[in-house]
């Protein structure tokens, strides 16, 4: 059971990344979801106005790469989870501290890995 949650989690941060492209690419000028929900004039409204929200907005939701793809991966994770725990695989323990250490640890270590395998294959692979 181990091996396939290893597996599991593997192609959770491969999918999680392709999804962040995937998605990158269709809120582009004149794609899909630009063309669907006039994304690209939403980011340029909610970056050119002041306040926090604005901003968390403008870069979450594809004016910054970085904080896309962190975006994405969020969640992207929380489509593993229910995955995951639909086919029985989710880590358990009869410590409770231990399940929740061992997942917080593995939260942050799929996020981090993820975030930044997402804005790799972002920046390497989208010319702009």
């Amino acid at each position: 059971m181990t091996f396939l949650f290893l597996a599991w989690t593997i192609l959770g941060i491969f999918g999680a990344s392709c999804a962040s492209v995937v998605f990158y690419i269709s809120i582009q000028h004149d794609q899909f979801l630009d063309r669907i929900f006039n994304w690209q004039d939403n980011l340029d409204k909610w970056g050119s106005k002041s306040g926090l929200w604005n901003e968390i907005k403008h870069k979450a939701l594809g004016g910054c790469k970085f904080c896309f793809s962190h975006f994405t991966t969020v969640l992207t994770f929380v489509f593993f989870v229910l995955f995951v725990s639909l086919n029985g695989g989710w880590f358990h323990s009869p410590n409770l501290f231990v399940t929740i250490i061992s997942n917080i640890i593995f939260y942050l270590l799929f996020i981090v890995s993820g975030t930044v395998m997402s804005f790799l294959m972002l920046t390497k692979w989208i010319k702009e």
